[in-house]
């Protein structure tokens, strides 16, 4: 009778610490869960902030280059006319323009223009219109494929960096005019609306495929 009871007794605190190991996996499958989920969240925000601040980059470059972009422009008399002096034949290679501010200078650096902390910088190009010319050859339009342009239009291509390799590119497209527009808008979610700037105006694309 004693040993029968020691037994069943035996048998029930073996089922308890069975009992008790399986809650214990379980707390601690599911405390796994939750900091992979807290992880995976925190993750996700830092990731948003520094595409926030990439995109921040690539519009300060764009206000940058549309003040830039006054001072170059020569007139349609000149020789060579308008911003020819700035576009390469079939856009190829794409040169970095000479004087621009805070281009290429990486966080740290001279010329960089945003705090060392915002670990932001800007690159800047500026491409030809395809069409550009009056005639055709067998490289396209005779203005795109000799490098000059003849009709005054140009695109801005600025791709703005943040941390951990973020990017944001922003191509606006040209063009001189002879009143004055207001600046409506410089942002990510605005793709198509006219800007302008001084005797300047354009088109803003967020996110367009380089030329």
């Amino acid at each position: 009778m004693y040993k029968q009871q020691t037994q069943e007794r035996r048998r029930e605190r073996g089922s308890v610490l069975v009992v008790v190991t399986i809650s214990l996996v379980a707390m601690v499958a599911l405390g796994s869960i939750t900091i992979l989920t807290v992880r995976s969240g925190l993750s996700s925000t830092t990731h948003d902030r520094f595409k926030t601040i990439a995109l921040f980059a690539a519009e300060a470059g764009v206000a940058v280059g549309l003040n830039y972009l006054r001072q170059q422009h020569a007139g349609q008399s000149a020789v060579p006319p308008h911003w020819s002096a700035l576009v390469t034949a079939d856009n190829s290679p794409l040169l970095p323009p000479p004087g621009f501010p805070g281009d290429g200078a990486k966080p740290g650096e001279a010329g960089n223009l945003f705090s060392p902390g915002m670990e932001a910088w800007y690159e800047v190009r500026i491409l030809n219109n395809r069409d550009d010319g009056d005639s055709v050859t067998a490289s396209g339009y005779n203005g795109y494929a000799s490098g000059n342009d003849t009709d005054g239009h140009i695109i801005l291509q600025v791709t703005g960096h943040g941390p951990n390799n973020a990017a944001a590119l922003i191509e606006v497209e040209i063009s001189p005019r002879q009143s004055l527009t207001p600046l409506i808008t410089s942002g990510a979610n605005n793709s198509g609306n006219q800007i302008g700037a001084g005797a300047l105006t354009g088109t803003l694309t967020p996110g367009a495929t380089p030329l």
